[in-house]
């Protein structure tokens, strides 16, 4: 029950991240850009954690188990954890450029990193 509460709470949370940030107005700089990306590893990875724990309640599939999702929640948190990086490393630059910053530029970079 726990874990599906976990589950429902973090869904609503990451489809409302992902709302707020299909707006383009939120997407102007680099780190929307990264955000939405953000929403949507994020929501990956819970699901397959969910799908990953079920699984191992019931003790089905274990190969797959062991193989499949354990990788997967691997790569996904490693992804997630990299575009924080980058949200953070764009708004340090931001602040150290000031007026010369270009919201243009940050989003290009934004795509490419993507």
């Amino acid at each position: 029950v726990l874990l599906l509460i976990c589950f429902v709470f973090g869904t609503v949370g990451n489809f409302l991240t992902f709302g707020t940030f299909c707006r383009a107005v939120t997407r102007e700089m680099g780190t929307g850009i990264y955000r939405i990306w953000l929403s949507v590893i994020a929501q990956l990875f819970l699901t397959i954690l969910f799908i990953h724990l079920i699984l191992q309640k019931h003790h089905r599939w274990v190969p797959l188990n062991c193989y499949v999702f354990e990788y997967l929640e691997k790569v996904l948190l490693s992804i997630y954890n990299a575009l924080t990086a980058c949200t953070t490393l764009e708004r340090t630059v931001m602040v150290y450029r000031g007026l010369s910053f270009s919201k243009a530029g940050s989003r290009r970079v934004a795509k490419v990193v993507i």
